[in-house]
């Protein structure tokens, strides 16, 4: 057997090295595996303390249900004020049936010598008058309807923005463990 022995000096590098990067900031709270320790496929090497992004998704998650609570209140507040506009609308439709059966009736004393064309003109005025509250009324009614839906879709949109975000954090989060 012939022994042959050699000496020498270097350093022991790696076939392959690889740069790793998370895709949220995080400070590294533990090393579980070092330099030059086998690992196996699906292994965590790195420990990241993701505090701060779990704060952040917390508050998203809060700024999300608050969003949703105003779509709720404004929904509320919509039926409210379509059912006092109808109550109104309504109430306004009584008066013109009142004002005219005034008319009809100062017409019919005017005609037995008992009233006045004044009198007429008068209960006239005042039918055309609440005609046109109730026309004025009806357009406040398409108005605010209009208004407060175009408020919904925008609270609905920016909603929907919001949970797209919270969704896209959510998975960074999740991808944010280092693994072989």
């Amino acid at each position: 057997t012939i022994e042959n022995t050699l000496n020498a000096s270097g350093e022991v590098v790696p076939e392959f090295e690889e740069m790793i990067s998370s895709p949220i900031v995080a400070s590294i709270k533990q090393v579980i595996k070092n330099a030059g320790t086998p690992v196996n496929a699906g292994e965590s090497i790195i420990l990241l303390d993701k505090s701060a992004t779990q704060n952040a998704l917390e508050k998203q998650k809060f700024q999300l249900e608050a969003k949703k609570n105003n779509i709720r209140t404004l929904k509320l507040e919509l039926d409210k004020s379509f059912y006092d506009i109808r109550s109104n609308n309504d109430i306004k439709q009584l008066r013109i049936n009142s004002l005219m059966a005034e008319v009809e009736n100062a017409k019919r004393l005017y005609k037995a010598g008992g009233g006045t064309q004044e009198d007429i003109d008068k209960a006239e005025l005042n039918l055309k008058v609440a005609r046109l509250e109730k026309q004025q009324l009806e357009n406040e009614i398409k108005s605010k309807q209009q208004t407060m839906q175009v408020e919904m879709r925008e609270s609905e949109i920016e909603a929907a923005i919001q949970q797209n975000a919270l969704a896209e954090l959510q998975r960074k989060l999740n991808n944010a463990d280092i693994l072989t």
